[in-house]
């Protein structure tokens, strides 16, 4: 989307491209990014509360199949379709 100065400008009610968001709930905090191309790729999404969990690493970041860029991949064993597409979208609460 663009404004008629010709920058990028966001959706109603959607953070900024390339901003980062910070949640804080059910006692964790968690940090979402939003790339410049969204919603064309997906964000990423990591937990700045150390806990464990099969699906988060060390780091923080969260691996699921939705957040992972819509690519073949037959190493990974997730179909194109369980990947982002710019169709979905982000909501909060």
């Amino acid at each position: 989307m663009r404004d008629p100065a010709g920058t990028r400008s966001h959706p109603s009610g959607l953070p900024p491209s390339g901003s980062a968001t910070r949640c804080i709930g059910w006692g964790r905090q968690a940090e979402m990014k939003f790339p410049h191309d969204y919603p064309y790729s997906p964000p990423s999404f990591r937990f700045l509360t150390k806990m464990w969990h099969p699906n988060i690493y060390d780091s923080g970041d969260v691996c699921i199949s939705i957040l992972h860029p819509p690519v073949d991949d037959p190493r990974s064993g997730e179909l194109a379709s369980e990947r982002w597409n710019p169709t979905q979208s982000v909501r909060y609460g």
